[in-house]
C-alpha cells in the first residue's frame, strides 16, 4: 500500500477506535500544528469496473432513475410510483459506499486478528467500557449515548460495533507491550510541570526561503545585540509562514517543554538553546518543513510535587503508549493483508504494500517510550494554538 493510501485508511479507522481511547482527555489534547498539512489520500487505483462500480458511476452522473430498477422489496411509494430497496442501496453506495466499506474492511481485519490470537470481547466488557467512558465524562451512560447520537449521529449498535468493540480488541492486543517506566514518569512530570519556553515560529517549506527569512531578521538587529523586535518577527510571520493556525496569531505557540515527543526534540533543543528573550534560533528542520523560533519569555517550573500527580501522569503516558502500539499493530495488519475492493476495483496485496514506514515497528516489541506525553494527539505542551 502506498503511504498516502495507507495514511487515509489508517486515519479513517483509527479515528473511530480512537474515540474510545482519547475522548476522556479531549479537554487537554491540542493538535499538532503540522497535522493540518497531512498529505491527502490518494485516488484509488484503477481496475476493471464491476457492476457495483458502474452503478455508482451512473448514480453519481444522475443517469439512474430513483424508481424501481428491478425486483425486490419496495421502500417507498410516491404518487403510486415505487422506489425499490435496490435503488436505495445504489444511491447510498454512491454517496457513502467507499467510506463505509473501508470501515468494514478495517473492522474485519481486527476480527480476523482476534480469531488468530484467540481474543474474545464479551458483552459485559462492552457494557463496562461504555459505563467507564461515561463516568469519566461525568455523564450517565444514557446521557453519553444520547450525546453520541446527537453530535456524531451514532446509534448504540453502531457505537458498540464500530468503536467500542474494535477499541477493546486492539487494546487487548497492545496491552502486553505497553509499560510505563520510572524514567517515563519523571520525563512526563518535567513535560507537564517543568520549565517551558514561550515562543513564536515561522514555518516555511524549503531551506532557501528559511535562510532568506533568517537573514532578513538578523539584518533588522540594529543594536547588534542579537535580539529581534517582536513586531518585525510578526511581520515576517505574516509574510512567509505557511502554518495557518499560528500565522494568524503572529506565530504564537503553546509553551514548549522538554520531553514532549522524540519527533519534537529538534524544536525543544532549539527553544531551550535560546538564552535571552528576543533571540531567534538557527533554522531547524522539522519533518518536511523548516522552522525559525523566536523566544518571548521563560516560564518557571510549576510548584507541584511529583507524588501528588504521579497517577495522572502515569495514566496519560500509558494512554499515549497504548495509542502508539495500537497504530503499530494495525499498520502491520494492513501491510500483511490481501484486500480486493470490488467497489473501486482496487486490489492490495502485501507486495503492493511493501513500501517502508519508518514510524512503525513490529507489534511484538514494546512501543518506544515517548519520554512523557508523546503521540501526535497528545503534544499539548508544544502545539500551535488554533
Amino acid at each position: 500500500m502506498n503511504e498516502r493510501k495507507h495514511a487515509r485508511w489508517l486515519n479513517r479507522f483509527t479515528c473511530l477506535v480512537g474515540i474510545a481511547l482519547s475522548v476522556v482527555v479531549a479537554g487537554v489534547a491540542l493538535a499538532n500544528p503540522l497535522q493540518s498539512q497531512k498529505k491527502p489520500g490518494s485516488t484509488p487505483q484503477s481496475g476493471k469496473a464491476t457492476k457495483s462500480t458502474e452503478s455508482v458511476r451512473k448514480a453519481e452522473a444522475g443517469t439512474t432513475s430513483p424508481g424501481n430498477s428491478g425486483p425486490g422489496p419496495v421502500v417507498a411509494r410516491v404518487n403510486g410510483e415505487e422506489i425499490s430497496y435496490k435503488a436505495l442501496a445504489e444511491e447510498v453506495i454512491a454517496r457513502k459506499g467507499q467510506e463505509v466499506l473501508e470501515t468494514m474492511i478495517s473492522r474485519l481485519l481486527v476480527e480476523q486478528a482476534c480469531r488468530e490470537r484467540g481474543i474474545k470481547i464479551t458483552a459485559q466488557e462492552i457494557h463496562d467500557e461504555v459505563n467507564r467512558t461515561a463516568e469519566r465524562l461525568n455523564m450517565s451512560p444514557e446521557q453519553y449515548l444520547k450525546m453520541l447520537k446527537e453530535r456524531r449521529g451514532l446509534t448504540y449498535e453502531q457505537y458498540e460495533r464500530d468503536i467500542v468493540w474494535p477499541g477493546l480488541a486492539l487494546k487487548k492486543m497492545a496491552r502486553p507491550f505497553v509499560t510505563v517506566t520510572e524514567e517515563d514518569i519523571e520525563k512526563g512530570f518535567e513535560a507537564y510541570y517543568g520549565e517551558k519556553m514561550k515562543c513564536r515560529w515561522i514555518m516555511v517549506n524549503d531551506l532557501p526561503t528559511a535562510m532568506k527569512v533568517w537573514n532578513e531578521l538578523k539584518s533588522s538587529d540594529k543594536e547588534n545585540d542579537g535580539k529581534i523586535d517582536v513586531a518585525e518577527f510578526e511581520r515576517q510571520v505574516t509574510r512567509w509562514s505557511v502554518d495557518p493556525g499560528s500565522r494568524t496569531l503572529g506565530g504564537q505557540l503553546q509553551p514548549i517543554s522538554r520531553h514532549t515527543s522524540p519527533a519534537f526534540k529538534a524544536i525543544e533543543d532549539a527553544a531551550f538553546g535560546l538564552q535571552e528573550d528576543g533571540e531567534i534560533s538557527k533554522v531547524v528542520q522539522f519533518g518536511e518543513a523548516w522552522i525559525i523560533l523566536y523566544r518571548e519569555s521563560r516560564i518557571a517550573p510549576a510548584i507541584v510535587k511529583l507524588a501528588d500527580v504521579r497517577d495522572k501522569i502515569e495514566m496519560e503516558i500509558s494512554e499515549a503508549k497504548m495509542r502508539e502500539q495500537i497504530e503499530q499493530i494495525f499498520v502491520t495488519m494492513q501491510k500483511s493483508a490481501t484486500v480486493e475492493n470490488l467497489l473501486t476495483g482496487e486490489v492490495l496485496t502485501p507486495e503492493k504494500q511493501a513500501s517502508p514506514a519508518e514510524h512503525t515497528e513490529a507489534p511484538r516489541t514494546p512501543a518506544k517510550s515517548t519520554g512523557g506525553i508523546g503521540d501526535s494527539s497528545k503534544k499539548s505542551p508544544n502545539s500551535a494554538k488554533k
